[in-house]
């Protein structure tokens, strides 16, 4: 009876992960002298279910939060949030400017195109290791002339 709960606990893990899938994503690219940076993606939940991403661990920084901007006082400020919202049959944006994911006191510089690994953790438990490549992106700033 062990066994057979166990497979059936490591087949629905399997069935769930093909369910919430990365599409992109990337870490922001920052001079090596810089202690923070930020994760962008889009999550896809396929499920029927609503999700919330409560947190991030990995090994290349101290801390992982996530992170919005507001306005506030006619000023746009970054502030951590307890989770964020993933709606059954939708995407999540974590977009510059958005919701994001910070990495926080970094434990070695930033090398182009290395891969980061992180785990996102969600509400129900389930964990999700993703990959993301270090990208120096400067397209999502508008100037005005």
């Amino acid at each position: 009876m062990k066994l057979l709960l166990a497979v059936m606990f490591f087949m629905s893990a399997n069935i769930f992960a093909a369910d919430v899938m990365l599409h992109g994503g990337h870490v922001r690219f920052l001079p090596k002298t810089s202690k923070v940076t930020g994760a962008f993606m889009n999550l896809m939940n396929h499920t029927d279910k609503d999700l919330k991403l409560v947190s991030v661990k990995g090994e290349d920084a101290e801390r992982y939060e996530l992170h919005t901007h507001t306005m506030v006082d006619g000023m746009m400020k970054m502030r951590e949030v307890p989770s964020m919202d993933l709606k059954a049959q939708s995407t999540l944006e974590l977009k510059p400017g958005g919701l994001h994911i910070m990495l926080i006191n970094l434990k070695k510089p930033l090398v182009l195109d290395a891969k980061m690994k992180m785990t996102l953790i969600f509400d129900n438990g389930f964990e999700l290791p993703i990959e993301l490549p270090v990208k120096k992106v400067m397209g999502h700033m508008k100037h005005k002339h």
